[in-house]
C-alpha cells in the first residue's frame, strides 16, 4: 500500500488487500529487503481476473512503481556533453548511450498521469477524466533527489526508449521520425544532457 497508494484508493483498501494477498501468494519475496518487492505487481494486476473491468489500473500501478523506484534510487554520475568530443564525426550515427537505471518510460492507452495527479492529496479529483482516446507517453526520473514525472511526445518517447534499449543513435532517430516527420534531432539529443539522463556512451561495432 505504501508503494501503490493511488492504485489502492482507486479500488478501495479491501479490494487492494485481496489483490495484494493473491499476488504475495503467487510471488513470495525472495530477498530480505522489501523496497524492491512489488515490481511484478502491475503485471499481476493486468492478468488478475477481478481487475478486468479496470483496464487502466495496471498502468497506474506501473507509474506508481516507477515513482517508488526513482524516489529511492542512489544518485549516479551523469554524462557531460564534452565527453562526445572524442567521437569521430563519421561514427556519430553509431553512438549508443547508457541511461540512468532509475529512469522508466511508460506508454499507456489511458491518461494515467491525469488519473495519478487527480488522486494526489489536496487536489480536487472530483472532475471526470475522459479515458477514451487519451494515450500517455511518460518518463519517470530522479531530479535532485526527488521522483519526477514528465509528459513526452510520442516521438521523443520512441527516441528515448530506442536508445535505452541499446539502439544506435541513427536507428533511434529513424524510429522517432516514423512518429513525427519534424522530429528535431539536435534538440532531442540536447535534452538528454539537459535532463541529466545519460551515464555513458560507446560506439557500436561498425556495420
Amino acid at each position: 500500500m505504501a508503494a501503490f497508494p493511488v492504485t489502492c484508493r482507486l479500488v478501495d483498501s479491501r479490494f487492494f488487500a485481496y489483490a495484494a494477498d493473491a499476488f504475495i501468494a503467487a510471488s513470495v519475496p525472495r530477498r530480505a529487503g522489501l523496497d524492491l518487492y512489488g515490481a511484478c505487481f502491475p503485471g499481476f494486476l493486468a492478468a488478475f481476473p477481478a481487475c478486468a473491468g479496470l483496464p487502466y489500473l495496471p498502468d497506474v500501478a506501473r507509474l506508481e512503481w516507477a515513482l517508488h523506484r526513482a524516489a529511492r534510487a542512489e544518485p549516479v554520475a551523469t554524462l557531460q556533453p564534452a565527453a562526445l568530443a572524442a567521437v569521430d564525426p563519421a561514427r556519430t550515427a553509431d553512438v549508443q548511450f547508457a541511461f540512468d537505471p532509475a529512469i522508466a518510460g511508460i506508454a499507456s492507452d489511458f491518461p494515467v498521469d491525469e488519473i495519478w495527479v487527480a488522486d494526489q492529496p489536496g487536489v480536487d479529483g472530483k472532475s471526470r477524466i475522459d479515458l477514451a482516446g487519451k494515450s500517455a507517453w511518460l518518463q519517470v526520473r530522479q531530479d535532485d533527489g526527488l521522483a519526477r514525472l514528465d509528459l513526452l511526445t510520442p516521438a521523443i518517447f520512441a527516441f528515448r526508449q530506442s536508445l535505452a534499449t541499446g539502439a544506435r543513435l541513427q536507428d533511434a532517430v529513424e524510429v522517432a521520425l516514423n512518429r513525427a516527420a519534424d522530429f528535431d534531432v539536435r534538440a532531442a539529443v540536447g535534452a538528454l544532457f539537459a535532463e541529466r539522463l545519460l551515464t555513458g556512451w560507446r560506439l557500436a561495432p561498425a556495420p
